[in-house]
């Protein structure tokens, strides 16, 4: 994680506005706020055809000259001019995990079409009664001969309506441990079987509720972890959008689940910049540099837990949850020096959300014309919006209901 103030991609940021003051409509924006959907086919088709989609990819499977750097200063700007690009999002991480996992078909044909703009897919893991637990999840699965069976929901699958596949979680062997028995699909969202219900969300963005019955997947196996084998994998975040202006909170829990050998954080923090750490029990190793300081934590995990044992955990973990007693995080980091400051950044949210429009200016002002103080004024605005108790009519003794006597 880097909180460095240093823009990496200033040198392209010229030429990537540039590109998007002549290419982009400025209709674009509106349209995706109108509609809710966020993702725009005309932009995503311009992107691919231009080589965009394609920088930084391997050029046998699609890839381009194109500069990364470029591109990657290109989607930023694009994101700055208001437009959401949700359907190459989902669908680059998607791709990336083929270019690790996948067949060599599955490359040429999913990656190389979405690189050039024609493979678009998205997220099928959420369901009804699931969320981000997913081994919660309850679609189903079954082996037929070569082919696999699926059936069941998925719920906020966006862009699904815009996509061509959803990258599928679903539950394959109900004989093994819940976080055991499951298998994705990429599922064409085309085919017979597939059907795609809106979803319009109070803020305004469109979701989709997809429901599969009886669609057919053919077997494709494809290389997986087996006992024994190791994951090393690195995972960069780089703050662009802070907590407040020129301040940030960072938190982080180490992964306990499983047998890890060696799990790193790393955080870089510009020399003069001032900062807050707490660690319940592990400590940093801090180094520097002309550019910056770096803090390091490291962490193992190396006793497998039993399935009981896993249950024991969830269990207990919901229920400190529900009354609000989780357990602090075990790596806290803020540029925040104080609980002060933390209120004073608060108070300041606070005052600009209830600052009061031209409009409400001139209807108070309506309302209290003439009051001599504040109290009068409060006291007239209060008359005015009182809201007056409705009487009932008088009772008609003839639509009174009879009951037997002694029963009323």
């Amino acid at each position: 994680m880097d909180f460095s103030d240093v823009d990496k991609l200033a040198e392209y940021r010229q030429q990537a506005r540039a590109w998007v003051e002549r290419h982009v409509d400025p209709d674009w924006a509106e349209q995706q706020r109108v509609s809710g959907s966020y993702h725009t086919p005309e932009l995503h088709a311009l992107l691919a055809g231009q080589g965009w989609l394609g920088a930084g990819w391997p050029a046998e499977y699609g890839g381009t000259d194109n500069d990364p750097d470029l591109a990657a200063a290109l989607f930023e700007e694009i994101d700055a001019a208001g437009l959401h690009m949700d359907g190459w999002i989902t669908t680059t991480m998607i791709c990336r995990t083929i270019l690790h996992t996948g067949t060599e078909e599955q490359k040429r044909t999913i990656v190389g079409g979405a690189l050039a703009g024609e493979v678009i897919i998205v997220l099928g893991y959420t369901e009804p009664d699931s969320g981000s637990d997913v081994a919660a999840a309850k679609t189903k699965a079954e082996r037929d001969g070569d082919e696999w069976l699926i059936n069941g929901q998925k719920m906020f699958t966006s862009t699904a309506h815009m996509a061509s596949h959803v990258f599928m979680l679903t539950r394959s062997n109900t004989e093994v441990a819940k976080h055991k028995g499951l298998t994705t699909f990429l599922v064409p969202l085309d085919g017979p079987g597939v059907e795609i219900r809106a979803i319009h969300t109070l803020g305004g963005q469109r979701t989709n509720a997809t429901f599969y019955s009886d669609v057919r997947e053919k077997h494709v196996a494809v290389k997986g972890l087996g006992v024994g084998d190791m994951l090393e994998f690195q995972w960069h975040w780089h703050t662009t959008k802070p907590l407040a202006p020129g301040q940030f909170w960072f938190a982080y829990n180490f992964s306990h689940d499983g047998i890890i050998l060696q799990e790193q954080l790393q955080i870089g923090i510009p020399r003069n910049r001032p900062v807050k750490w707490k660690s319940s029990s592990l400590k940093p190793v801090l180094t520097e540099d002309s550019a910056g300081r770096f803090f390091t934590w490291t962490s193992s995990h190396l006793e497998a837990k039993s399935t009981e044992e896993e249950k024991q955990d969830q269990e207990q973990t919901q229920y400190q949850a529900a009354r609000g007693k989780l357990p602090a995080p075990e790596i806290q980091l803020s540029s925040f020096q104080s609980w002060e400051e933390v209120g004073g950044w608060y108070t300041s949210l606070q005052r600009e959300r209830v600052k009061p429009t031209a409009e409400i200016r001139t209807k108070a002002a309506e309302l209290t014309k003439g009051s001599a103080d504040d109290a009068a004024r409060r006291s007239s605005t209060a008359r005015r919006l009182r809201t007056r108790r409705a009487r009932l009519p008088p009772r008609d003794d003839r639509s009174r209901s009879r009951c037997p006597r002694g029963h009323r």
